[in-house]
């Protein structure tokens, strides 16, 4: 699983590492973290969990190149948090008024057999990254089209018009064929046909058709 957290530094790794932990499950978790104050954050709460052994920490994030850039430190830090929101420079307008940060960016498509092939097959994938996920997704695409991994992602409308970005145009041709998405409504999840659907901030599901008929995924529309 690939993951990556502002807010609640480690909310889903955390929980998905005990998970692995308490079913003595041999998976791991590559967890990816760019701003220095999260990533020891994260690094602290796994240690708090016994969790070191089931999570490969990384310090830097996941775009479609690799280089070094800024990152905005958003609301949480304006009310004093060493941790919290953070966001690639989005636009001139909407980064007014936030501290900068420096930090590294890769390509998963790059890294993953140099550094992670080990690991073998990658089963799902979790990313919030305000805005960044289209970088993300258009540098991990052949590694996302081998492995086909489940996706759950967050839109963020608010950054993707700051950048006038047009959601389905952008995302559609990145997602792989034979994909459907998906959108909670009323604690279930339904099958949507574009992402112009969601509502301002929302999670979606990128489920790959051949996994439908598993165990586990029937909480997902046919």
């Amino acid at each position: 699983m690939l993951s990556r957290h502002w807010s609640k530094i480690g909310f889903y790794t955390v929980a998905i590492g005990n998970y692995l932990k308490k079913n003595e499950s041999s998976g791991k978790i590559v967890s990816f973290e760019p701003f220095t104050g999260n990533f020891e954050r994260l690094k602290r709460n796994l240690k708090l969990n016994s969790l070191e052994n089931f999570c490969l920490l990384n310090n830097y994030g996941l775009s479609d190149r690799s280089t070094e850039t800024q990152i905005t430190l958003r609301e949480d830090f304006k009310h004093g948090s060493n941790t919290g929101n953070a966001a690639i420079q989005t636009s001139e307008e909407m980064d007014r008024g936030f501290k900068l940060s420096q930090i590294k960016l890769k390509v998963l498509d790059e890294i993953w057999d140099k550094e992670f092939s080990h690991l073998g097959k990658i089963d799902m994938i979790k990313m919030d990254i305000e805005g960044h996920e289209d970088f993300c997704l258009k540098g991990g695409k052949r590694t996302i089209e081998i492995h086909r991994p489940s996706i759950l992602m967050e839109v963020n409308k608010h950054y993707y018009e700051a950048r006038n970005i047009e959601l389905d145009s952008v995302f559609l041709k990145l997602i792989p064929e034979n994909y459907s998405i998906y959108k909670p409504v009323d604690f279930k999840w339904k099958k949507i046909n574009s992402l112009n659907e969601c509502s301002k901030i929302d999670n979606v599901f990128l489920i790959p058709e051949e996994k439908l008929q598993k165990e586990g995924y029937e909480m997902f529309e046919k």
